[in-house]
């Protein structure tokens, strides 16, 4: 749902955690990844890794598109999105759905 409601993302990162055991989840907009499934109370030190990744990364490594941009038109703040390609910049003339 995050890749459909934000062209601004190319990918999302995730986890989850089930009883004792978690994966870490790779989603973009043309394939899925999982990893093999962990005992984090054996091995913390990959959770702790992967909690300074998710805080400290730029925005692109966590799979924000730097070629979209979210631009607010008009008065009244309509959401329209500007995509750079080589040297042009295109913008929306509105969102189809909401």
């Amino acid at each position: 749902h995050i890749l459909y409601a934000d062209p601004c993302r190319r990918s999302v990162i995730a986890f989850t955690i089930e009883d004792h055991l978690m994966q870490f989840w790779y989603f973009s907009r043309s394939h899925i990844a999982v990893s093999a499934a962990f005992d984090y109370h054996a091995n913390p030190r990959l959770f702790i890794r992967f909690v300074i990744f998710m805080t400290f990364a730029p925005l692109e490594d966590l799979g924000y598109d730097p070629t979209v941009k979210c631009v607010q038109v008009g008065e009244d703040l309509n959401i329209q999105y500007s995509f750079t390609i080589g040297d042009k910049v295109y913008q929306t003339t509105g969102v189809i759905y909401k």
